[in-house]
C-alpha cells in the first residue's frame, strides 16, 4: 500500500512539474526573436511576402500555437482576378470553385 502511495506521489509530482513548466514558457520563451524565422519560412512556402507588425506571442493553452497581431500578408501574382472570379462564382450559387489554374487550389464550401 505504502509503495503504491509512493508511485502515484511521484507521478503527481512529475506531472505537476509538467504543468507547470508549460504554463511558464510562454512568459520565458522570447518568442519575438522567431519574428524573422517565421517571416521567412511564409515567403519560402507561399512566394508571398508578410508583414507582422504587432506582437508575436507563445500559446500553449488550450490550443498550442503562436499568435501574432496587425499581421498584412501580399496578394500572389494574378490574385485580384482568381478573387473576382471566384466571387462571380459563388454569387451564381457555386459551391466548389477552382482558384488558380496554375496551382490546382481548389476551396470547397459546405452546403448551407
Amino acid at each position: 500500500m505504502r509503495r503504491r502511495r509512493k508511485i502515484l506521489l511521484a507521478i503527481a509530482a512529475v506531472l505537476g512539474s509538467l504543468l507547470l513548466a508549460a504554463g511558464v514558457a510562454p512568459y520565458v520563451i522570447d518568442v519575438e526573436a522567431y519574428r524573422p524565422v517565421i517571416i521567412e519560412a511564409v515567403r519560402d512556402a507561399t512566394g508571398r511576402e508578410l508583414l507582422i507588425e504587432g506582437p508575436v506571442r507563445l500559446r500553449l493553452f488550450p490550443v498550442p500555437g503562436v499568435g501574432a497581431g496587425q499581421v498584412r500578408f501580399a496578394n500572389a501574382v494574378g490574385a485580384l482576378a482568381a478573387l473576382l472570379i471566384l466571387g462571380a462564382f459563388l454569387l451564381r450559387g457555386g459551391r466548389r470553385a477552382a482558384l488558380s489554374a496554375t496551382t490546382g487550389s481548389v476551396l470547397r464550401l459546405p452546403n448551407p
